[in-house]
């Protein structure tokens, strides 16, 4: 096996994806399979392979070359919403993602949202180990939103503009490329000012402080546009003082 290596990571990050067992018949369709992984990394512009014989004997040549557009990508969103009885939002968003930034396929993301909710973002995702199984998250951000506070009968008596600034950490293990668990630690403060309703309403100063834990298994076969398979999310969530929050609470939440 030999590699042709063009690509902005290192050799051991691709061959530890794409493992040809040497003195054995070539499972074509096996590595087939894992080349078609590689590139659904979206930073390839080719992985693929050939069979070559010399005087050495019979093997293959790994091809791996990159996107000429990469590795930095612009990204553009909008978002609008309205609950149709007065209230509408609409917002702008632009990023920029680094992927990868070094040879073991980490990525960074800074992102800016203008509009009704203000938003600004920046996140760190890095594996870690040669095969990249296990990785570290962090994410810091700032963010301006509208709450809205109703009472028993679901009538709208307020609402408020909440601005805070938190930081997340997380760590987690990949299991090929069937599922992920994580477990990792929120904390966040802020304000909260009265922007429609009573002017005598007290502002409110909040603490978060929460630690999660998330189950994932995703089976799915396109990220935007599945036709198959099962994609599903387990998370819970404690928030209590001695983790510097305000407000204790326990949640689960499950999506399929």
């Amino acid at each position: 096996v030999r590699l042709d290596n063009q690509s902005p990571y290192s050799d051991t990050y691709i061959l530890d994806r794409v493992q040809v067992p040497i003195g054995e018949p070539l499972d074509s369709e096996r590595l087939d399979e894992q080349l078609f992984q590689l590139f659904g990394s979206r930073t390839f512009a080719l992985a693929s392979y050939e069979v070559v014989s010399d005087d050495e004997g019979t093997g293959i040549v790994l091809h791996a070359k990159p996107k000429p557009q990469g590795p930095n990508y612009l990204e553009f969103g909008l978002s609008m919403a309205s609950d149709f009885a007065g209230r509408s939002d609409f917002n702008v968003r632009l990023g920029v993602l680094g992927s990868p930034f070094n040879d073991t396929g980490g990525e960074w993301r800074a992102l800016a949202q203008l509009g009704d909710e203000v938003r600004l973002m920046g996140e760190v995702y890095q594996p870690m180990g040669a095969a990249g199984r296990y990785y570290l998250f962090s994410r810091a951000e700032y963010l301006d939103r509208k709450l809205d506070q109703f009472d028993g009968d679901g009538n709208k008596l307020s609402e408020f503009q909440a601005r805070q600034l938190g930081l997340q950490v997380a760590a987690g293990r990949e299991f090929g490329n069937h599922g992920a668990v994580s477990i990792g630690y929120r904390r966040a403060a802020g304000r909260a000012d009265v922007l429609v309703g009573d002017p005598d309403i007290d502002s409110v100063n909040f603490q978060q402080g929460v630690a999660f834990a998330d189950v994932s298994l995703d089976r799915a076969d396109s990220l935007y546009f599945p036709r198959d398979g099962l994609l599903m999310r387990a998370g819970y969530s404690t928030s209590s003082d001695s983790l510097g929050a305000d407000a204790d609470f326990d949640l689960f939440d499950c999506d399929g």
